[in-house]
């Protein structure tokens, strides 16, 4: 083979390896870029959110903490199950879920369910009655807190809040283990779809405590 034969190998050969490698370091950036855009795909950004709702999120962050965003109907309510049961119980779940979710973001008017404003403490300052959801523990809990203060966090096992009344008080309540109670301070109904799960929660003037009674609502 003569010098020329052999240069224009090597060229060739050079020219390979250079698109080989082009080629292949496009592909790892495309797959890079691919996983990153995957691991970012956040549905709840796609959610309408109300200038209240930032002012929310913004307490929420402020006050809770970075752990803790609001609950929305796909925390209730899952678009998989991740429980080991049997195919006909997973869609039979499914299918439940999926109508419950539906009848909580229309009883919200939202994908986030409601909030409640109320001096619940009568501390003189309005407090917010939020359902959160505990990112590290995977759990939704119930807030109560005002612009700078906690002053409840506990887990809801309910669907949503209501306030009795409207907020207004003294009220009565039928609790199942007590009968007829009046509570002279704002309740909040904690609503459930599962039934007998249903409970009222308030704060105590007297003992100066939170009091959660089972209740036929």
């Amino acid at each position: 083979m003569n010098s020329r034969a052999l240069m224009l190998l090597l060229l060739f050969f050079f020219m390979l390896t250079n698109d080989f490698c082009y080629a292949k370091s496009e592909f790892a950036k495309i797959k890079a870029e691919k996983k990153h855009k995957y691991q970012s795909i956040n549905y709840q950004e796609n959610f309408i959110k109300t200038e209240f709702d930032l002012e929310i999120e913004k307490t929420i962050n402020f006050v809770l903490g970075r752990n803790y965003r609001r609950a929305n109907v796909f925390d209730f309510f899952p678009l998989e199950i991740k429980d080991k049961v049997s195919e006909e119980s997973k869609i039979a779940l499914l299918e439940y879920y999926n109508y419950a979710r539906k009848e909580l973001e229309y009883i919200s008017k939202s994908k986030f369910p409601k909030v409640l404003q109320q001096d619940l403490n009568l501390d003189g300052i309005i407090d917010y009655a939020i359902l959160v959801y505990d990112i590290k523990k995977e759990k939704i809990l119930l807030a109560i807190l005002d612009s700078g203060k906690t002053h409840y966090l506990q887990s809801f096992s309910q669907t949503f809040l209501e306030l009795m009344n409207a907020g207004k008080y003294p009220t009565t309540i039928v609790s199942k283990n007590l009968g007829l109670q009046e509570i002279y301070s704002p309740a909040i109904k904690l609503v459930s779809f599962e039934q007998n799960a249903n409970q009222v929660l308030y704060f105590n003037k007297k003992s100066l405590e939170w009091q959660n009674l089972e209740v036929e609502i």
